[in-house]
């Protein structure tokens, strides 16, 4: 129970670390967009970003498709991977830390999940 618990608390820190950049692609914030753009990505790409990212949100909450659930948190993890690069590429680095902090979340959460169903 107490694993459970950690799980669900690791998601929700997980969340609430992505709810800034989904706030911003929802938004089309200027700042966001400006950021955004300034590490060489289009502009569109936000909002396909943003569709995978509550999809993904969406899997990581279910239980009954297993699969697509890793998908979910492989696709997290590259993309988590993926803004770390593109922000110390641009030396950007402290931002490039968020993406870290929300990875280790992200991770943290998936094997809290693996334990779970290791002892079920």
């Amino acid at each position: 129970m107490k694993n459970k618990w950690i799980n669900n608390g690791l998601k929700i820190l997980f969340i609430l670390c992505i709810a800034g950049p989904i706030y911003g692609k929802i938004t089309q914030n200027e700042q966001f967009l400006e950021s955004f753009t300034g590490l060489g990505y289009p502009a569109y790409l936000s909002q396909i970003l943003l569709v995978a990212y509550l999809l993904g949100i969406a899997a990581i909450f279910q239980s009954k498709y297993l699969l697509l659930k890793e998908w979910a948190y492989t696709g997290f993890t590259f993309a988590l991977i993926g803004a770390f690069i593109s922000h110390v590429f641009v030396a950007d680095s402290l931002k490039g830390l968020w993406a870290l902090v929300t990875l280790v979340f992200l991770l943290g959460s998936y094997f809290f999940e693996k334990k779970l169903k290791s002892n079920t």
